[in-house]
C-alpha cells in the first residue's frame, strides 16, 4: 500500500490530519488491504488494541473524521447514498485501487 497516496486522498477529502480518526483511517485501510475478508468489528477491535482504546471510541473517531464533510465526500465519489464507516472504508479502498491503475 502506498501510504502517501492514501494521505493525499484523505487530504483531498478534507479529513483533518490532527484527529485520531485520520490515523485510524490510515491503519484501517492498511489492515483491510492485507486481509480483505476482515469484518468491520474485528477491524475496530484491532484498531482499539493498537491505539490503546476501545471499540466504541474507535468507531466514533472514524465517523467523526468525515461527518463534517459528507456532502463533499458524496460529490467526490459521485454517490447519493448515506456514508457509514464501512461504506467510507470501501470507498477509500476503491479509490486506492483506481489510482494504482
Amino acid at each position: 500500500m502506498d501510504k502517501r497516496e492514501l494521505e493525499n486522498i484523505l487530504d483531498e477529502l478534507k479529513i483533518k490530519i490532527n484527529t485520531k480518526g485520520y490515523k485510524y483511517w490510515i491503519t484501517a485501510v492498511e489492515k483491510k488491504l492485507k486481509s480483505k475478508d476482515m469484518k468491520i468489528g474485528t477491524l475496530y477491535r484491532e484498531l482499539a488494541k493498537e491505539f490503546n482504546s476501545n471499540y466504541s471510541r474507535v468507531e466514533r473517531a472514524l465517523r467523526s473524521a468525515y461527518t463534517h464533510n459528507i456532502i463533499m465526500i458524496q460529490e467526490y465519489f459521485s454517490i447519493d447514498y448515506g456514508i457509514s464507516n464501512t461504506v467510507f472504508l470501501e470507498l477509500l479502498i476503491r479509490e486506492m485501487e483506481r489510482r494504482k491503475m
